[in-house]
């Protein structure tokens, strides 16, 4: 199995700088992106989240099976609970990221790039 670079429940100080998501900040795409890192850097979170937000990951499945120009990507069809439920999501995905971020650094959006998301050293907020 390759090295995943995590010791002690944390990333190495080698992914600071490492971007998961780049030039976007549709919902659809942030939690694609964002849960896919977590899969396969942090499987057991990914799971868990998975599980408690099963209707979200049904729809987002099902949006990211279809041609791009198809996709209902901001969930605008959906009703207002999904919606909620996927603005919750992506807070818990979020904070997972958080959780495994390499001491010193933090999860979120690039300060010059707000939609340029990853590990980021705090010293530089």
């Amino acid at each position: 199995m390759k090295e995943r670079n995590i010791y002690n429940g944390k990333f190495s100080k080698k992914v600071k700088g490492a971007i998961v998501s780049y030039a976007t900040l549709n919902p659809l795409d942030l939690i694609f992106d964002w849960y896919y890192f977590l899969e396969v850097y942090f499987p057991e979170k990914a799971r868990s989240i998975e599980k408690e937000n099963k209707d979200v990951f049904d729809v987002v499945h099902a949006e990211m099976e279809k041609d791009c120009s198809d996709r209902n990507e901001y969930f605008e069809e959906y009703d207002e609970s999904l919606k909620d439920s996927a603005d919750w999501l992506l807070q818990d995905i979020w904070e997972a990221l958080n959780e495994i971020a390499p001491t010193g650094c933090y999860f979120g959006a690039h300060e010059g790039n707000g939609s340029c998301f990853g590990f980021w050293n705090l010293q530089a907020v």
